[in-house]
């Protein structure tokens, strides 16, 4: 979930969420952030989806920025339904 949307949730009284520290920026009225210390200096492990499908040219240059150490191709967005 994106963290606009967990903070207009948060807003809204739905929910509390944990953010990165960067949706401050977003000034929301009536959210309140405070840093969680205990997960300082933790890795965060985030994973990448897509729909099997795409063939969106942004996704491609997305994987190739993020993750340069891998040569992506058109081929690796494409979910192998046979396999």
């Amino acid at each position: 979930m994106q963290a606009h949307t967990m903070l207009v949730l948060v807003r809204s009284g739905i929910a509390i969420a944990p953010v990165p520290a960067s949706a401050a920026t977003l000034h929301p009225d009536g959210v309140v952030f405070r840093s969680i210390g205990a997960f300082r200096g933790c890795p965060v492990v985030l994973d990448a989806v897509w729909r099997g499908d795409s063939s969106n040219p942004a996704l491609l240059r997305l994987l190739r920025d993020v993750l340069p150490q891998r040569e992506w191709t058109t081929d690796d967005l494409v979910e192998d339904v046979l396999a």
